[in-house]
């Protein structure tokens, strides 16, 4: 839905979507899945793959059993809605569009996480976090979060200050035939199967995976910064390798999502800082720069060539972000979510919230909501 789907078909393909939450609701409240979601979770022998894949079903079990049926779709049909306008109305830069759905979202959220809420929880914060990585806090990572921000915030001057010292190089405009000629080299290196998968184009770069054999892909494209859409290929491609190299019993038992998005996330970054911005990767990205975007790369120094992957420049855009400060980009979006889900924010109130942070943090002033909160 997100990169084929005609405008026309969103609202019926959503209602289908609302079908199939209905029947998984209805396996989900069976009293003979419930028993055997329970005698795996009994096993003496349970593996860790096993015991994530019954905690994510016993999610499901607990929540209707806490929740009526009729609201839980609800609240489904409510998160789909508003990723479905959030893409119509980012475009055009309409938030109070927008709002209304997402308010609904949000609302929903907090239900839920409230009636999720597990002893040791201090907040339903807690509870959201839970569902992807099991055990963690948010005053966890409050303790972590916060050195990080106050060693970047110093950092980041002294940064800019040698960067300055040496002449930036010109980034040059590139056709998107182009970029896109070199993001599939950047998949080949990868060793990304395009005979298991495929790349399009979204507004937001993800990945999703089907089954072993299907891991997709997506990435945006910029025609004044051909970086911004390399790199998020190499990231996506790094999701997508873990999934393409699953064992297929994985698959057969439904254990190919038991990792936690932390873990999920790891190797994507792997592939995107730790080898695909280090020293050692440069001379290889510059013969394929080369090859698939412009010649002149070949005659380019290669730490002149290093420099320009590695500029640091405070954005307002995540995903376009330096190495350096992508994380206060997260610590941002932390922040404001973990108060939202609290109660301590508003919908409403994100905008400005969302201006100012990225003002005290990165030096940044925000243009609009499309650039920011949306």
């Amino acid at each position: 839905m997100a990169t084929a789907c005609p405008e026309e078909a969103i609202e019926s393909q959503s209602e289908l979507i609302n079908e199939q939450d209905a029947e998984a609701a209805k396996i989900f409240s069976s009293p003979d899945f419930i028993s055997k979601v329970e005698a795996l979770t009994n096993l003496p022998s349970i593996s860790k793959e096993e015991k994530r894949l019954a905690d994510s079903l016993s999610f499901n079990i607990t929540l209707l059993k806490k929740m009526p049926l009729e609201e839980y779709l609800k609240a489904r049909k409510a998160f789909s809605k508003s990723n479905e306008m959030w893409r119509k109305f980012k475009e055009t830069n309409q938030f109070s569009e927008w709002l209304p759905y997402w308010k609904e979202c949000i609302a929903y959220a907090r239900k839920i996480d409230k009636l999720m809420m597990k002893e040791g929880m201090e907040s339903p914060y807690d509870s959201a976090l839970d569902m992807y990585e099991p055990g963690e806090r948010s005053k966890d990572l409050d303790r972590i979060f916060e050195p990080i921000k106050d060693c970047i915030k110093t950092l980041l001057p002294m940064v800019l200050e040698k960067q300055s010292r040496f002449p930036k190089s010109e980034i040059k405009p590139y056709s998107i035939d182009k970029q896109r000629q070199l993001a599939y080299a950047i998949l080949s290196w990868e060793k990304y199967d395009l005979s298991k998968g495929c790349m399009r184009e979204s507004m937001h770069p993800f990945t999703t995976d089907i089954s072993q054999n299907d891991t997709r892909i997506t990435t945006n494209y910029s025609v004044s910064d051909w970086r911004n859409a390399l790199y998020s290929e190499i990231h996506e491609a790094g999701h997508a390798l873990e999934f393409q190299n699953k064992l297929q019993e994985m698959y057969d038992n439904y254990l190919e999502s038991a990792n936690t998005a932390g873990i999920c996330e790891t190797h994507s970054r792997l592939y995107e800082n730790i080898i695909g911005r280090s020293l050692e990767f440069m001379p290889t990205l510059k013969k394929l720069c080369a090859e698939n975007l412009d010649p002149s790369f070949k005659e380019m120094d290669i730490m002149d060539f290093y420099r320009l992957i590695n500029y640091v420049e405070p954005i307002a855009n995540r995903c376009d972000s330096d190495e350096l400060t992508y994380s206060l980009h997260i610590i941002i979006r932390y922040e404001i979510e973990r108060d939202l889900i609290n109660g301590l924010i508003e919908c409403e109130d994100v905008p400005v919230i969302w201006k100012n942070k990225y003002k005290e943090y990165l030096g940044v002033d925000v243009p609009n909501d499309r650039e920011g909160c949306m």
